[in-house]
């Protein structure tokens, strides 16, 4: 079977050229200084577009964390970044007025900014991924760990196959390179389809094994991630679907070509999208952790006591002794409790394991489980910065939250 069955039914690429409208490459364009030409591809939303994501993401990346899943996006966003600046700087330097009437040539730049393209758009999966290896370590969960392993490699061909179409042919875009595009894009959405079906599917089940009764951290798992998740593949399938026909000689005319722009310039700030959802996920844990952890403190009139937590990186509770001080008849009892290990049982996302001793006394006391959802969230060994209203010590542990925290590779 060809792959590219659709272009030389009505067109002839021997008339293409990098002047040619079709080809969305010189087409328009008046460049004498290739500076200035450049600067003028910014008016261009897909290089934009990847410009603010990459400092935006950068931003959150140095602010909020390093773990893994932070970790992938920075560097997705970076790929980004150079793909979109190699492709628009190449694109201005063919597109002079001195060598505008020179014949198309072999360009190289074209080939090698795909190994870009390939790092930036196949990390949505392996993001999704992340995700998925936090809710189960199961041998279902490693079956699907492969297999988009697998997906990948079809991926990478197709985007191959568009590098040395454009470096061949000196332009960015004919029939047969929609084509691959619509092929890339559709082993893209399948392996986002598999990662977010699977994470469904093992949210479910961890929902039956455990009961949390004093968290909410399901509402945010399901109206945030989920919603983005969906989104993510939606988008994905739809822009296979449209570069499929708007190249087909066939169904070209059902669907005017401009359809597809508002999809792929959604598809060029996905990296953004998750980021943002990170973050706005990350906030909403804490906010609600910060709630829960303020209800269960007491206070007497003339005697009065109150539970201090701190965060450490052991996996089991250190008892200190109780220490009274008597001051206006005010006893004051402190209780040092780890709570690192506990955010596995609360939260689908966390991959840590569980000390058994600990998560029974976190079944057994409800405050104590819905507090320790969470783990340190920031890089910096720092005081956590939230304050609740009548707390005596206005100090809550530092937070975090599963995947976003994890620091191994």
């Amino acid at each position: 079977m060809s792959f590219m069955p659709y272009y030389n039914k009505t067109h002839d690429i021997n008339f293409y050229n990098r002047t040619t409208i079709d080809t969305k490459t010189c087409y328009g364009k008046d460049v004498d200084n290739v500076i200035e030409g450049f600067l003028g591809e910014f008016k261009d939303s897909y290089l934009f577009t990847f410009v603010i994501q990459f400092i935006i993401v950068g931003l959150m990346y140095y602010n909020v964390g390093r773990g893994r899943y932070w970790r992938l996006l920075f560097y997705s966003s970076i790929a980004g970044l150079c793909g979109a600046t190699i492709e628009h700087a190449t694109v201005t330097y063919i597109c002079r007025n001195s060598t505008i009437n020179e014949p198309d040539s072999f360009n190289i730049m074209f080939l090698l900014n795909e190994v870009f393209w390939i790092i930036n758009e196949y990390s949505i999966p392996y993001l999704n991924l992340i995700k998925m290896k936090a809710f189960s370590q199961s041998k279902t969960a490693t079956y699907i760990k492969y297999s988009i392993y697998g997906l990948t490699v079809p991926f990478i061909f197709f985007r191959i196959l568009i590098g040395i179409e454009r470096a061949k042919r000196g332009y960015l875009y004919d029939q047969n390179i929609g084509v691959f595009h619509g092929y890339a894009f559709l082993f893209m959405a399948l392996a986002d389809l598999t990662c977010t079906f699977s994470i469904l599917y093992f949210v479910r089940q961890q929902k039956k094994r455990v009961v949390i009764q004093t968290s909410n951290i399901n509402h945010f798992v399901k109206h945030s991630s989920y919603t983005i998740l969906i989104t993510v593949d939606v988008i994905s399938a739809i822009l296979a679907l449209l570069d499929f026909t708007i190249n087909d000689s066939y169904t070209k005319d059902w669907i005017p070509e401009k359809y597809v722009l508002p999809f792929h310039c959604l598809k060029n700030a996905f990296v953004l999208i998750l980021a943002a959802d990170a973050l706005i996920f990350k906030y909403s844990v804490n906010s609600s952790s910060a709630n829960s952890s303020g209800k269960q403190q007491s206070y007497g009139g003339g005697n009065s006591s109150y539970n201090r937590y701190r965060s450490n990186t052991k996996s089991y509770i250190i008892s200190e002794p109780n220490t009274t001080t008597n001051n206006n008849n005010n006893n004051y009892g402190m209780k040092k409790y780890a709570q690192n290990s506990i955010a596995s049982i609360s939260s689908p996302y966390n991959t840590t394991s569980t000390n058994t001793s600990f998560y029974s006394k976190a079944i057994e006391n409800p405050t104590l489980n819905s507090k320790s959802i969470v783990k340190n969230y920031t890089h910096n060994n720092t005081t956590a910065s939230g304050y609740e209203k009548g707390s005596p010590t206005g100090i809550y542990p530092q937070q975090n939250f599963g995947f976003l925290s994890q620091q191994q590779i």
